[in-house]
């Protein structure tokens, strides 16, 4: 009898002398264990079965991969027939997997099969395991350690922009207060000065002042760049804000000239300039009003509500799963604008679910409709978008768009 075991949480990760070696803890879970990867960077749990020959997909996260931009056509490469977990011959449509992330290391270019079953199971077989290299299993520590992965690179810590600051240690006073946005890398933990909300960090490199502007505007939700007086401040308190550099930031006014205002971080100097010199450097705001209207403290519900482009989420869900007519008009109560998701909607929602926060492991109703009378709902334990009766009573997360 073949031994799959399963894997759960990869991190632990130790060197010794001339190898570096990877250490997974496992857990058990109803006799298997389950490692979470990355295939084309979509998170997904497999069970690593060292008797199946490929790597295989149930039909139902093929789809959602498919529908998503996970898999192209260019990366189906024909049909075969093969051995599935429970002995049985299936057959299934051979795809490439073009990379696996595991404990921080990338396979390239492995074979896969989509089987022809919505529920079949995820299983990490040999087309991915061979290209693992040397690996012993602890089966009394209930650990796996990778030694020396083969035909792979490690994966880059972040992908995400790497901001031009030197964050300051010194502690924020009372005026100055932390609040996170996860979805932005340049808004990130964003900090309240005054009536001011001010963005974590600097765009990656200096730019024109209509770029400036676009740019700021792009982050949604009335993200924009300060005023002359109001980037004067934020010099003023440089080191409580951290993060910005000793050089010109842009500023949104202009003089009669039709050139903008800059001001010089390294001794506070101001003075306009042509707004084509791509060499002015930029931090994003946004103004009480539009933070009052973004945390709309009367309502649990909205709570302290997360911009996701232009998309405003509440932060918590309804109380009860509700028929679909039902979250119609309770999200329709908490206010202007307030309202289900569309199914794309819901679909991005679902892709940064980690980052916003507070979903359950359950089925959402969208606002789209089928021809049949029906609503389109999406699963966020795997993604899965379907179709059901309104009747049915769902989860609901609200939202609003800004124009």
């Amino acid at each position: 009898m073949r031994t799959i075991i399963l894997f759960i949480f990869l991190w632990a990760c130790q060197s010794s002398i001339g190898l570096s070696q990877t250490v997974i803890q496992m857990k058990k879970d109803g006799g298997v264990s389950v490692i979470p990867c990355k295939v084309n960077g979509l998170p997904l749990s497999f069970v690593f079965d060292t008797g199946a020959s490929e790597v295989s997909i149930s039909m139902t996260e093929a789809l959602f991969m498919f529908k998503n931009g996970y898999l192209s056509e260019d990366d189906i490469v024909g049909t075969q027939k093969f051995s599935d977990a429970t002995g049985g011959i299936s057959e299934g449509i051979v795809i490439n997997l073009k990379e696996i992330e595991i404990a921080g290391f990338t396979l390239h270019n492995v074979s896969a099969s989509i089987v022809k079953n919505a529920d079949a199971p995820l299983l990490l077989g040999q087309s991915a395991i061979s290209k693992l290299g040397t690996f012993q299993l602890d089966l009394a520590a209930n650990t796996l350690t990778i030694i020396g992965l083969k035909n792979t690179k490690p994966v880059a810590a972040s992908s995400s922009p790497k901001p031009n600051k030197s964050k300051s240690t010194t502690a924020k006073p009372q005026h100055a207060v932390a609040r996170n946005n996860p979805i932005s890398p340049i808004i990130g933990n964003s900090v309240t000065l005054g009536n001011l909300e001010i963005a974590e960090h600097d765009f990656d490199e200096p730019m024109t002042w209509d770029d400036a502007k676009e740019a700021c505007s792009a982050l949604g939700a009335g993200w924009r760049l300060p005023t002359k007086k109001e980037l004067s401040e934020l010099y003023k308190n440089k080191y409580e804000v951290g993060g910005f550099s000793a050089g010109y930031y842009w500023c949104s006014n202009v003089d009669d000239n039709g050139d903008a205002w800059v001001q010089y971080f390294g001794d506070g100097h101001q003075f306009s300039n042509d707004k084509n010199v791509a060499g002015g450097t930029v931090r994003a705001v946004r103004s009480s009003q539009i933070m009052n209207r973004k945390n709309n403290l009367t309502s649990p519900i909205i709570g302290n509500s997360i911009t996701l482009g232009n998309l405003e989420i509440a932060e918590h869900d309804f109380d009860k799963q509700m028929t679909w007519q039902d979250a119609k008009t309770a999200c329709a109560a908490l206010g202007y604008g307030w309202r289900l998701p569309t199914d794309d909607e819901l679909n991005e929602l679902y892709k940064h679910k980690d980052a916003i926060g507070g979903f359950a492991a359950a089925y959402y109703w969208s606002s789209s409709e089928d021809s049949n009378g029906g609503a389109w709902f999406q699963a966020f334990t795997n993604g899965y978008q379907a179709t059901s009766f309104k009747s049915y009573a769902n989860y609901v997360r609200a939202v609003r768009a800004f124009k």
